[in-house]
């Protein structure tokens, strides 16, 4: 049996190492976009102000500026997709594919209210304690600890050294096990605390993009109108564009949250305690 726990903890705990790599992928994926947007936008500040610089509206030092700028973003994004790529080649070793550092993952993963509101959290506390491998050792720890002192008090004698050292090593398995559970019970609920907030910025997110739509809405009448420059509906486009971003962003970071707390319930892996 013990064998068998040890087994399906390493098991889980690769999946586990896997999903969140490829949780993490996607966030790197949307910063990627989110800088390759801000790269566009720079791109169209330098075009006008070297028109400007051209005119005499604007210094060399600042063009220069400007610039610098554009090549200082690139060359993060440059950074970035090579911290990609190395991601990418390790989450493909995990899946058993080729580690060719090329892979793009389309799917974004999502929660849905409906198994937000299956959360409970005395009863999930009690499910993930007793799926939890840490604890399960602990437990057995205790036992064999208890085992071996009953058998120093029939062989050697209740007042012998060996049964006193036993005694010993039994209550201090004891204290370990108490501290496990007491380790575990904190991280848990660490990451039930995390949900919440998580909802919260998703909405604040979702109302911003709503008022971002608006607001691009409102710049595509006047350009149609000619009282708003095409390079004026490009920013509210990108403002538009950032807004989803974050919404998505937010989306993710809430479906983090749950499917952490999720695989504490159903694995017994908690972050501090390791499972």
């Amino acid at each position: 049996q013990d064998g068998i726990r040890q087994m399906e903890n390493l098991e889980d705990q690769v999946v586990v190492g896997a999903e969140n790599l490829y949780m993490t992928v996607l966030e790197l994926q949307n910063t990627r976009s989110a800088l390759e947007r801000s790269l566009e936008s720079m791109d169209r500040t330098i075009q006008e102000m070297e028109l400007r610089y051209q005119l005499g509206q604007v210094s060399k030092l600042t063009l220069t500026q400007v610039q610098n700028g554009y090549e200082s973003l690139a060359s993060s994004i440059t950074s970035l997709e090579n911290t990609v790529s190395t991601l990418y080649s390790s989450l493909q070793s995990l899946m058993g594919d080729v580690p060719t550092g090329k892979l793009r993952l389309l799917d974004t993963p999502s929660v849905t209210a409906d198994e937000l509101s299956y959360l409970n959290y005395a009863s999930d506390l009690s499910k993930a304690k007793e799926n939890s491998y840490t604890l399960y050792t602990a437990d057995r720890a205790v036992e064999d600890a208890e085992d071996a002192m009953n058998d120093a008090r029939r062989d050697e004698g209740k007042n012998s050294y060996q049964y006193k050292m036993a005694e010993y090593a039994y209550q201090s398995s004891i204290y370990k096990k108490d501290a496990a559970v007491a380790s575990f019970e904190a991280s848990f609920l660490n990451l039930y605390k995390a949900i919440a907030p998580a909802q919260t910025a998703l909405a604040a997110k979702q109302s911003t993009l709503a008022y971002e739509q608006q607001m691009y809405a409102v710049a595509e009448k006047k350009y149609q109108l000619g009282n708003l420059s095409a390079n004026a509906l490009q920013d509210a486009k990108d403002t538009l564009d950032s807004a989803q971003r974050d919404v998505e962003a937010a989306q993710l970071d809430l479906f983090t949250a749950y499917h952490s707390y999720d695989q504490a319930v159903k694995l017994g892996l908690v972050s501090s305690s390791n499972g």
